[in-house]
């Protein structure tokens, strides 16, 4: 069966204008352009979109390493530790285990000049091939960078079309539409951590009477969203004003498949800085 490449042309993956260098030895790089759109009220890069260079990283690494069979992600975790808010985020990944039933990547994060501003992780469980499944061919062979087809006078959470419906209660959703999906046709695993993002950078800011964003997560993802609407809903568990932080944890759930739960985020919110 012949199948269109992975990304569509009209893709959030196009949208972010991510540059890439092939795997090598176990090892792959990834270059994201910042531009206004993809950060926080406070100017700094949203980590929701750093776990999206994060996924991708993890993607392009643990697929050839259990070819031909494929793979889901487990869990995401991204934690930034530098101010990072122009030129471009610059992702190291490698393989760190490559078993038979689990691949777990590391990826550091890089500013222009090669200070570290973060790291992340993430675990996939290997799952036997099936005939829907991509094959390495089709995930854009020989490209160097997707971005050919970027709507630039279009914000990127405008692209994606995320919706706050409640920012008191730090509730926002977004359609699965197929510029948001990934390969097994569900919400992109970047796009689910950006949600999980924004309700908790509202739940702490809320919580914090101040501006304040989200600067690390761990996300667990428990099922695909796949009809859609996808809502993400922040509950605070800690607000330390003294330390201006807080811990919010965010469900996602897909209101189109009887609320199923599709992934569980603890995030930490910070109103203080992070120097970079």
């Amino acid at each position: 069966m012949t199948r269109a490449p992975y990304p569509p042309p009209v893709h959030m993956l196009h949208q972010l204008g991510i540059a890439f260098d092939p795997p090598a030895d176990g090892r792959v790089s990834l270059r994201l352009p910042i531009t206004p759109d993809l950060c926080s009220a406070t100017g700094a890069l949203r980590p929701g979109v750093a776990a999206t260079l994060i996924d991708v990283a993890g993607g392009r690494l643990s697929v050839p390493a259990v070819a031909p069979d494929w793979v889901a992600t487990a869990d995401l975790s991204v934690s930034m530790t530098g101010r990072v808010d122009r030129g471009s985020l610059v992702a190291h990944g490698h393989i760190v285990r490559a078993g038979r039933t689990a691949v777990v990547v590391e990826v550091d994060l890089e500013d222009d000049l090669g200070a570290r501003v973060g790291s992340g992780s993430m675990s996939f469980t290997v799952l036997p091939r099936r005939d829907t499944n991509l094959r390495l061919e089709e995930v854009e062979p020989g490209l160097v960078a997707w971005g050919a087809s970027r709507q630039p006078d279009i914000a990127y959470l405008d692209f994606a079309g995320v919706e706050v419906v409640d920012s008191a209660a730090g509730i926002v959703q977004i359609a699965c539409d197929p510029k948001v999906r990934n390969s097994f046709q569900a919400l992109q695993g970047g796009m689910v951590c950006t949600l999980a993002d924004i309700a908790a950078e509202t739940a702490g800011s809320m919580a914090l009477q101040r501006p304040a964003a989200t600067v690390s997560l761990e996300t667990w993802f428990l099922a695909p969203g796949k009809v859609g609407p996808v809502r993400a809903t922040g509950r605070l568990l800690v607000a330390d004003s003294e330390r201006a932080r807080a811990v919010v944890r965010v469900e996602l759930r897909d209101l189109g498949t009887d609320d199923r739960l599709v992934s569980v985020t603890l995030a930490t919110v910070s109103a203080g800085t992070v120097s970079r």
